[in-house]
């Protein structure tokens, strides 16, 4: 008889493994791996979908059984104990056993488990699924239950997933080289979105170039050649009056036409306006849900603080978008054999490494060069 009951005893250490390995196995995996899962049409993704869709069911199916299981063991080794060594044993043998089920029950199952989440989870996705059916009216009772609880207390029934969760998995994808240096700075950037405000990111109202909505289309050419803009503001009466935006295109198509007395006014579009204190992903909906590419800023009184555009917003994700016909500080440029643009921040250490040239270094930048070289005006 004894020999029957340790055979039970071993049974029902294997079941409890089983259930502290599932209980891990199915916890860690994720809803990315499980997507993937499905995608391959792997055996018993449906399955583990459908358990991860109502955690709480599974978890408390797993413990409800585990409990039982781990429950009915020390009550074997009770018997055993006190049926071979008498009362006095069975103590010490109920001590033997916490140890057993901890080190064989308990943390190596899991460990394995933890180990291999994916491949588990799929193995034994379909029997505790079944299972979870079979104890439902218990599941159905208990997380009454505990909801109950839960909500006298005041506590939160689901776990929430915050901004804070996902910089940690980037940041943690990043160190296991799973995501690029740029990946990571464009996602965290992206994240951060919410926190800027329009008013950070815009040009100012001063530098805004414009054009006045009663200038002929004829004479305003050579005004997107000289700044290389797609569009321009136009104003009525003062720059700070602005009506409206023209667009490159419609200036080509017009100029096609022989249309070169008609007015700015006459092809312009209505501008956009956003308050200052708008956030720039609210900004971005914005610029998709209009198709825009420039929308002006204005304060509580109405009046223009600056513009902003779609760049300026991709600028704030995947950082400076340079120009081709940009000039970069720092950059110098061969254009042909005779030609070469500096920009003014370039330093002189570069200035003379490229000319093979000794400009004393005093001068930090080809711009303080220049203009401690120009004649001083006298007051």
């Amino acid at each position: 008889m004894v020999g029957v009951n340790i055979v039970i005893l071993i049974i029902l250490i294997l079941l409890s493994a089983f259930f502290s390995g599932a209980e891990v196995a199915l916890l860690s995996v994720s809803q990315v791996k499980i997507k993937s899962f499905l995608k391959e049409n792997r055996k018993g993704a449906k399955a583990l979908q459908r358990l991860k869709a109502n955690p709480q069911k599974m978890l408390i199916s797993i413990l409800i059984v585990n409990n039982i299981i781990n429950f009915s063991a020390a009550a074997l080794v009770a018997v055993i104990a006190e049926n071979k060594f008498g009362s006095t044993g069975v103590s010490i043998a109920i001590g033997l056993f916490t140890l057993l089920i901890l080190v064989f029950g308990e943390v190596t199952p899991k460990s394995i488990a933890a180990a291999n989440a994916g491949k588990i989870a799929l193995i034994i996705a379909k029997p505790i699924e079944t299972l979870s059916t079979i104890l439902s009216p218990a599941v159905i009772l208990l997380s009454s239950f505990t909801r109950y609880i839960l909500n006298s207390l005041h506590l939160k029934t689901h776990s929430s997933f915050t901004e804070a969760d996902i910089t940690s998995a980037i940041e943690l994808g990043f160190e296991k080289r799973l995501i690029e240096p740029q990946e990571q700075a464009i996602i965290l950037r992206a994240l951060k979105l919410h926190d800027i405000t329009v008013l950070e990111i815009m040009t100012p109202e001063n530098k805004i170039y414009s054009l006045s909505s009663q200038q002929k289309i004829g004479d305003t050419i050579i005004d997107f050649v000289k700044t290389s803009f797609t569009r321009i503001p136009i104003y009525e009466e003062s720059p700070d009056n602005i009506t409206g935006v023209v667009n490159i295109k419609d200036i080509l198509r017009s100029l096609d036409r022989k249309d070169i007395d008609r007015t700015l006014k006459d092809l312009s579009s209505e501008p956009m306006f956003i308050s200052s204190h708008a956030k720039i992903d609210t900004l971005l909906r914005i610029f998709q849900h209009n198709q825009a590419h420039m929308i002006f800023v204005k304060d509580e009184k109405g009046r223009i603080l600056g513009l902003v555009t779609l760049e300026d917003v991709l600028e704030e994700i995947v950082g400076e978008i340079t120009d081709e016909r940009e000039i970069v500080p720092g950059t110098i440029i061969r254009v042909d054999k005779n030609t070469i643009i500096a920009h003014g921040e370039t330093e002189i250490k570069k200035i003379n490494r490229f000319f093979n040239t000794e400009i004393p270094e005093k001068y930090l930048t080809l711009s303080s060069l220049i203009y401690s070289s120009l004649p001083k005006i006298h007051r």
